[in-house]
């Protein structure tokens, strides 16, 4: 290798005298290093600052320095982190071992692994005991010794033990809570329950001696109308208490719970209001119905309500039934308007048959009437039978 040195190289380790590059250099021009003069030298363990170490730069031709530093691996000693010695003893390229690696990069894995015997650590006395089978888990056999214990038909078994034979047993037993103690249910020790003692129900088949009939307390007055638990009155669709008697022997209460012709004075029955059943055309615009209301020998129909008629409907509105028919014809005047708003005059006819006919008389503008739509308001008709 021919190269002038650089000029601040030292060739000796001594201070004075040493050879250096620059006396090469002036001492032969393009001096020559031997292999002898690199191989004969010392090898060092460590390098100290101002150390250098010589190479030689193929991209320009030049000798040139650089410090251990730059090639010791981050400021080793120049060994190297990882040694073969310590990762690759037997000098195959392959690490020796590894913290951890993927089950995937394991090869010649096999494919079954024989089980390890460990069922003597599952025992009663082993280092991971199971736990002994219960009426809910299934589990360890208690030692099974013949004597005590043993297996029949594949479940254990407890071998009857004499009396005799256990131990620690008291000499007596007191009753627990459920017990029936006879200082308690038989206290004249009779053996029979004592009357306190009875049970809180029995079947009346259980019962003995009963009689067969018995004999009422007397409650009467407690269902008249004053009483405590008075019994109502009866009515057409329900039997219940007789009214109060109106002292003439002669009368009778009729159908509708009144009394027959002549009624005591002042004795009035206003009826009962009884919805109407209209005919085809009719029908209810507000709640229409009537009653009969008797007063002594006297009875009269009343009637209330708003009903309605279509065009065309015939002139029979409602037919009423047998006890609210009138003796002889009746008519009277009923109010009412049609469809255009004007207040209209009726005419209402009731027969004998209980036939009630509604006529259109006469409009307030005294035009004739027409058939159309309107109400009629049935609180004026009255009428005596």
């Amino acid at each position: 290798m021919s190269q002038e040195l650089l000029t601040d190289i030292v060739f000796s380790d001594q201070a004075q005298g040493g050879i250096t590059a620059k006396k090469l250099n002036l001492a032969w021009k393009d001096a020559t290093i031997q292999p002898s003069f690199i191989t004969d030298k010392t090898a060092v363990g460590s390098y100290a600052s101002g150390d250098y170490l010589l190479l030689y730069q193929a991209s320009s031709g030049n000798l040139v320095k650089i410090p251990p530093s730059a090639v010791s691996g981050g400021g080793g000693t120049g060994t190297g982190d990882m040694l073969k010695s310590v990762y690759d003893t037997n000098n195959n390229g392959v690490v020796d071992t590894a913290d951890s690696l993927a089950w995937g990069k394991l090869t010649s894995v096999p494919s079954t692994f024989a089980p390890s015997a460990h069922a003597a650590t599952h025992l009663s006395a082993g280092s991971d005991p199971i736990a002994l089978a219960t009426s809910v888990l299934a589990g360890l056999c208690p030692a099974v010794d013949n004597t005590t214990i043993q297996v029949v038909a594949s479940k254990l078994s407890c071998v009857a033990l004499a009396w005799t034979a256990i131990t620690g047993k008291p000499s007596t037993f007191p009753p627990d809570s459920t017990a029936m103690l006879k200082s308690v249910y038989d206290t004249n020790s009779d053996n029979i329950v004592d009357h306190a003692a009875l049970a809180d129900a029995a079947p009346w088949t259980g019962i003995s001696g009963k009689p067969s009939t018995f004999a009422p307390s007397a409650h009467a007055p407690s269902h008249l109308d004053n009483g405590t638990d008075p019994v109502p009155v009866a009515t057409t669709s329900r039997t219940g208490s007789l009214r109060i008697l109106s002292g003439t022997a002669t009368q009778y209460l009729d159908g509708s719970g009144n009394w027959s012709t002549p009624a005591p004075a002042g004795t009035v029955n206003p009826g009962t209001w009884t919805a109407l059943s209209y005919s085809t055309g009719w029908s209810e615009n507000t709640t229409a119905r009537y009653r009969v209301e008797t007063n002594g020998a006297f009875q009269t129909i009343f009637s209330e309500g708003i009903i309605n008629y279509a065009s065309g409907a015939a002139a029979l509105a409602f037919t009423l039934p047998v006890g609210a028919r009138p003796a002889v014809q009746r008519g009277c005047a009923l109010g009412g308007y049609d469809s255009s708003g004007d207040v209209q005059l009726f005419q209402a006819v009731i027969g004998t048959s209980g036939t009630v006919n509604i006529y259109p008389m006469v409009r307030q503008n005294f035009s004739w009437p027409s058939a159309t739509n309107g109400s009629v308001y049935l609180d004026s008709l009255t009428f005596s039978l």
